[in-house]
């Protein structure tokens, strides 16, 4: 069978997490990784590089969805007439049509190194999602995506990836726990979308259902419905716990 080519990425992503472990994951297939923080970052970059795939986000702050899809493909018409790069979305919830009409393919989180590849080769939509709803007795590590990235990075760099997911959830649990206090239903939503983008990429099964839980809840406009803080916090350290005895 032949190798998959290497290929040249923009990843766009204002999530540090979901772009450090992207560009980890991708990095170790031997694709050619950039990144950009923001919609605006992205298109300012175009011009000057070329790429074969613009993998980015559906929701960034400033410019996104759909028309940062509309932004991309002008500007790479312009920059790269001959060779145009594929645009994948990506998001931890489903596109709407009007979202997913906009792309090349999209790419529900958590999704595979595999999967991308065939996204980036022309395959279908890939739409099967990870653990949505929160189950009692759910371990706080999903086994086989541990396996699988511990297939594709070093130890070293698997345990740093989840201790920024960790510490990025920590942050953003601070966020919600304002925006809670608040009735600022918007921002829990955006934070607890980010928490289960990153937490279902590595793994981290019961912080993503609660995320889940949190951001259905705050779009239903139930605050009443957000799960506690403290069972994030709890689901935090029995990770930690889990993976300090996989890491020792």
């Amino acid at each position: 069978m032949a190798a998959a080519p290497t290929l040249r990425i923009l990843v766009i992503d204002d999530d540090a997490v979901m772009t450090e472990l992207l560009a980890a994951v991708l990095g170790m297939h031997g694709h050619d990784i950039i990144t950009a923080d923001s919609g605006e970052a992205a298109l300012a970059l175009l011009p000057d590089q070329t790429f074969d795939v613009v993998l980015t986000d559906l929701q960034l702050p400033g410019l996104s969805g759909h028309d940062l899809a509309a932004a991309l493909r002008s500007t790479l018409a312009s920059s790269q007439p001959k060779s145009p790069a594929r645009l994948l979305g990506m998001s931890g919830s489903p596109p709407s049509d009007h979202e997913l009409s906009a792309f090349d393919a999209f790419l529900l989180k958590p999704f595979t190194a595999e999967q991308f590849a065939e996204a980036a080769a022309g395959a279908s939509t890939h739409l099967s999602s990870g653990p949505s709803t929160l189950d009692s007795g759910t371990s706080p590590l999903d086994e086989a995506i541990f396996v699988r990235l511990s297939a594709q990075l070093p130890a070293a760099k698997l345990h740093e990836l989840f201790q920024l997911t960790l510490s990025d959830a920590r942050m953003r649990l601070e966020l919600m726990e304002k925006a809670l206090s608040a009735d600022d239903l918007d921002t829990v939503r955006r934070e607890a979308h980010a928490i289960k983008g990153g937490a279902g990429m590595v793994g981290a099964s019961e912080l993503h259902q609660l995320a889940a839980k949190a951001e259905n809840a705050a779009t239903a406009g139930s605050a009443a419905d957000t799960p506690p803080i403290a069972d994030f916090y709890t689901a935090c350290i029995r990770l930690e716990r889990m993976l300090d005895k996989r890491f020792s």
